[in-house]
């Protein structure tokens, strides 16, 4: 294995359920809601991204630009069991992960537009600065925010996992797992479009 790859893991297989509609789809900046944060990831330094969705065809929100241009850089992988709860989504992108070798996942929510590929780069190079680390969390204001990085040695962890339980339960103190934190100062990159009223005030 190599340790230098990362795997991006896009969470993209909820259910919109405080939105009411596919809020993915929605316009967003010139763009999708969905679209946002993928175009970052694959952007990146990361190694390649999988989109994690509920359906085998390919999602609306993703743009003809990726499609093509960046078709090398990200693959689907459906969640049949997506409506179970966001540890299904989850689990379905690590056993992809450690099926094609790798030793580390970066978890992206597709509902999180503003994440950056400067962002998302400053967790490869923190962690391949690292050497013990479980962990390595995006914080604002004091408080621990996806993204998150997680290591090799917490993916039975993550596939313990159940139901709607997502992977901040690992980073928790008390969770038993050593971890880094890199601290950002912008609120935007961590706003997640859950309801019509983020829509309407962040589009």
């Amino acid at each position: 294995m190599n340790r230098n790859k990362v795997l991006g893991i896009y969470l993209a297989a909820g259910n919109s359920k405080r939105m009411g509609m596919e809020k993915l789809n929605l316009p967003f900046k010139g763009s999708t809601v969905g679209n946002m944060g993928l175009t970052a990831a694959v952007e990146s330094e990361l190694d390649s991204t999988i989109v994690v969705t509920k359906e085998a065809d390919c999602p609306k929100w993703i743009s003809e630009l990726l499609k093509k241009d960046y078709a090398h850089r990200w693959e689907l992988v459906t969640c049949g069991d997506a409506y179970k709860g966001q540890s299904c989504s989850l689990k379905s992108g690590l056993r992809k992960a450690i099926h094609l070798g790798y030793e580390a996942v970066l978890i992206l929510l597709a509902d999180q537009p503003f994440v950056t590929s400067e962002m998302i780069n400053r967790f490869i190079e923190k962690y391949l600065s690292s050497t013990e680390d479980g962990f390595i969390s995006a914080v604002f204001k004091e408080i621990p925010r996806p993204p998150v990085l997680f290591t090799k040695s917490t993916f039975d962890r993550l596939l313990d996992l159940e139901g709607d339980e997502g992977a901040r339960k690992l980073i928790r103190k008390g969770a038993g797992i050593k971890g880094n934190l890199i601290y950002f100062n912008d609120f935007s990159l961590f706003v997640d479009i859950d309801t019509m009223e983020d829509y309407m005030q962040f589009k």
